[in-house]
C-alpha cells in the first residue's frame, strides 16, 4: 500500500520534446544518407543530454519533495476501517484528494499542453492498491483502482496529440503513512515497535525491502524522458516484486 498520495508529473519534454522542427528535420537528413561534420552530432548529443538530465534531476526532486509532503497531510487513519464502520466524510475526504485531485491536476495540465501545442508527459502517481483490493483499505482502493481506469481514458485522448499519460504504482512505502504500525494498544506510540514491523513488513517483498521516495522518482524520470515517449496508459509497479500484474 503506497504512502503516497496522488499527484501528477508534468513535462513539455526536455526543451525540443514539445515542437522540434529543426530535430525533425535533421533527423529526416540523416535517414536520407546525410552525415553532419565531424564532432555535430557529438556536441549536439551533449548539449541534448544536460538539458535532459537537468530535467529529469527537477522530476526526480518533485517526487521525493511532494511524495513526502502529500503523506504527511493524510495520516488521520480514519479511513483505516471495515466497510461497514467507514463513515462518508471519511470516504468523500479520500475520494477527493486522491480521484478528483488527479482528475483536476491532469485536466488543467491538458488543457495548457493543447494550448501551447506541446508534446507532452502526464504522469499520475496510483499504488498497489490500485492493482488488488485490501482489508480496510476500501475508499483508499477505490481512489486508486479509479486513478488506473481515468489514466488509461486521458491517455487514449491525448495520444493523437503526442501526450503520454502514464500512472505509477508503488508497494508498501516507509512514510508516515505507517506511523500507525508503532502504535500500542494505549494509543501511545513506539519507534521501536514501528522499525519492527516496518522490517517485518520489508522481509515479505521479494527485494526485501519496503520503497522509498527515490524509488518512485526514478521511475517517474524515466516516464517523463524521451526514452518514454512510446509509452502511454500505463501503469507501472514500483513494488520490489510484491505485484506483477
Amino acid at each position: 500500500m503506497s504512502g503516497h498520495s496522488t499527484h501528477q508529473e508534468v513535462s513539455d519534454g526536455p526543451r525540443g520534446q514539445g515542437r522540434d522542427d529543426h530535430g525533425q528535420r535533421r533527423r529526416a537528413r540523416l535517414r536520407a544518407g546525410h552525415r553532419p561534420p565531424f564532432g555535430d552530432g557529438r556536441l549536439r548529443s551533449r548539449a541534448h543530454r544536460r538539458r535532459v538530465d537537468r530535467h529529469q534531476g527537477r522530476c526526480r526532486q518533485t517526487v521525493r519533495e511532494l511524495g513526502r509532503a502529500r503523506c504527511r497531510g493524510g495520516r488521520s487513519g480514519a479511513d483505516r476501517v471495515p466497510v461497514i464502520e467507514l463513515g462518508e466524510e471519511a470516504w468523500s475526504t479520500v475520494l477527493d484528494v486522491n480521484l478528483k485531485g488527479t482528475f483536476l491536476g491532469s485536466r488543467a495540465v491538458a488543457r495548457a499542453m493543447l494550448e501551447r501545442n506541446v508534446r507532452g508527459r502526464i504522469v499520475n502517481i496510483s499504488s498497489n492498491c490500485g492493482k488488488m483490493g485490501y482489508p480496510k483499505l476500501a475508499a483508499y482502493c477505490a481512489s486508486k483502482f479509479g486513478i488506473l481506469g481515468f489514466t488509461q481514458a486521458l491517455a487514449m485522448e491525448l495520444a493523437p496529440h503526442g501526450i503520454t499519460v502514464n500512472a505509477i504504482c508503488p508497494g508498501a512505502a516507509d512514510t508516515d503513512r505507517l506511523d500507525y504500525l508503532g502504535r500500542r494498544p494505549d494509543g501511545s506510540f513506539d519507534a521501536a515497535l514501528r522499525g519492527q514491523q516496518i522490517r517485518m513488513r520489508g522481509a515479505s517483498v521479494p527485494i526485501g525491502r519496503l520503497a522509498t521516495a527515490d524509488d518512485v522518482a526514478e521511475v517517474a524520470a524515466f516516464l517523463v524522458s524521451e526514452s518514454a515517449e512510446y509509452i502511454t496508459g500505463q501503469a507501472i509497479n514500483v513494488a520490489g516484486g510484491s505485484i506483477m500484474h
